[in-house]
C-alpha cells in the first residue's frame, strides 16, 4: 500500500500532529478566524498549547468557553483532514471555523441554561 506522508490538507509538509493542528496553512487560517471572533490569541505552536491552556488568567466560565472553542477546533480540523483522505472533499478553513463557532455557541448556551454562569461570555460568542 502506497500512503503519502504529506499532509492531506496542504500537501506541503510531512503530516505530523503538530503540523495538522498548528502549522498547516489551513489550521492557521482556522485559528486566525477563531482569534478574530473571540479576541483571544489561539494561534501558537504545539509546545505552547498546554502551558497556555493551563495558565489562562480568566474567570472559570471564560476558561471553559476557551476550552470549548479549542477542543471544537481540534475536532473539526481532524474531521476536515479525514474528509480529504476518505472522501476526497476539501473543506475550506472558513467552513471549519463556522462549524467550530456553531458547536461552541451551542455548548455554552446549553451549559448556561443550567447555571447562568456564562451570561457574561454569551455576548462575546454571539458577535
Amino acid at each position: 500500500m502506497d500512503v503519502s506522508a504529506l499532509c492531506p490538507m496542504c500537501q506541503g509538509e510531512e503530516e505530523t500532529h503538530e503540523h495538522v493542528f498548528s502549522t498547516c496553512p489551513k489550521a492557521k487560517e482556522v485559528w486566525a478566524e477563531l482569534t478574530r471572533w473571540i479576541g483571544t490569541p489561539l494561534k501558537m505552536t504545539e509546545a505552547e498549547w498546554m502551558n497556555w491552556l493551563l495558565n489562562l488568567k480568566m474567570s472559570l466560565p471564560e476558561k471553559q468557553m476557551i476550552y470549548a472553542i479549542v477542543t471544537a477546533g481540534l475536532y473539526h480540523i481532524w474531521w476536515a483532514r479525514n474528509q480529504k483522505i476518505f472522501h476526497g472533499k476539501d473543506i475550506s478553513s472558513n467552513h471549519i471555523a463556522q462549524q467550530v463557532k456553531t458547536q461552541a455557541v451551542q455548548r455554552i448556551l446549553y451549559r448556561n441554561t443550567q447555571s447562568h454562569k456564562f451570561d457574561k461570555c454569551i455576548g462575546q460568542l454571539l458577535r
